[in-house]
Order: C-alpha cells, then structure tokens, then sequence
C-alpha cells in the first residue's frame, strides 16, 4: 500500500488519497492472492563475501520443472551477478546438460562476458564433466554450493520468489503462456530491487 501512495502522491493528490488508495489495495484480488507478504525483521550484522566488481561472481540455478507451455518450455535458467543482483531468465524446454549449456553459453557469456567465478548448487547438469568442461574453457572458475545450505545463494532464491509472483499475476488460467511473460516479469524483478517506489501495473 505505502509504495502504492507514494508513487501516486509523486503525481496526483486529492482529499483521503491515503485512506482510498489502502481500500483499493486491499480489495485488489490479484494481490491478495499473488503477493507473498514476509514479516519484516532486521537481520545481524554480518561480514559479507560479495564480490567487489560485476562478474567477478555470479550464481545459476534452475526453476522447476513447471508447466509445460504452448512454446514447449518447462523450466527457467536463472542467472545473477553477486554485486549488481541483475538477473537474466531464460525458458527452457529441458534441464539436461546439453541444453542448459548452451543456453548459459548462447544467452549469458556471448551477450554479458564471462564471470569469473560461478555458483551453482548440485544438480548434475551444473556438477557434470560436459558443464565443468565448458566452464574450464571459457576460465571460469566453478564451485558448488554446500548441500542443504541454500543461504549460500539466497539472494538468487530470493529472486526466485519475486519472479514467480509477477508471472502469477500475468498468467493465463492453465498456465501454459508463462513463457512469454518471464522477460518482462524479469525486468520488474530488476526495478522491484532498484527503485523502491516503483509500482507494477495490475
């Protein structure tokens, strides 16, 4: 509600903006049953390994197998860089090796360079020889999370969450479209970090 208002008060005001602006949001169906609400709480101070330059560590991971879309896709390739957090998704119709690194090779490393040190869990698509080997060509330094240790790549997960609610609200009632909307889904995953007041459309 408070971003709502105040990215409404930057434009317009008029008499109980606040209070109808409250009253619209909560009668927002949408919403209500897409938004994911956490408790707020401030997390202990901590000395942080975040890289000091873009690329120098990056993470990927995998979301699904989810369902299977009119364009045959069935999972997302998720791809973050540890000091901007800017993300890239890309729909994939396989999970096996073969696909997610050409997918990482085609749509990361020939559009953005090449990391140098890349996080992955333990999937064997990203701990198989086919993978290292890539990885090792292109001299990129690969390393594993530790497993049952996801806050090791929590920031990554966490977008995981925000992407899945804006593609919720989109999506067609037998979710097979939700391939189309991942791009720009995934771009309002990079203002819902950077801009605070910044308010998706419904």
């Amino acid at each position: 509600m408070n971003k709502t208002y105040h990215a409404i008060k930057s434009q317009y005001f008029w008499p109980n903006m606040r209070r109808e602006v409250e009253k619209y949001v909560k009668q927002c169906r949408s919403c209500q049953v897409n938004k994911m609400l956490t408790p707020k709480h401030k997390a202990p101070m901590e000395i942080t390994t975040t890289a000091e330059h873009s690329f120098d560590k990056c993470y990927l991971d995998i979301v699904g197998p989810l369902t299977v879309t009119q364009g045959n896709n069935k999972y997302i390739l998720t791809f973050q860089d540890d000091l901007s957090k800017y993300v890239v998704a890309v729909p994939l119709g396989q999970n096996d090796v073969v696909t997610v690194a050409r997918a990482f090779v085609v749509n990361i490393v020939l559009k953005y360079g090449t990391p140098s040190i890349l996080q992955t869990d333990q999937g064997t698509n990203f701990i198989s020889e086919m993978f290292q080997n890539t990885c090792k060509m292109l001299k990129i330094k690969k390393i594993q999370s530790t497993v049952f240790h996801p806050k090791s790549r929590g920031s990554i997960e966490r977008n995981h969450c925000v992407l899945a609610e804006y593609i919720r609200h989109y999506v067609n009632e037998d979710e097979t479209n939700w391939d189309e909307w991942v791009p720009l889904c995934n771009l309002c995953v990079q203002y819902h970090r950077t801009f605070r007041h910044w308010v998706h459309p419904i």
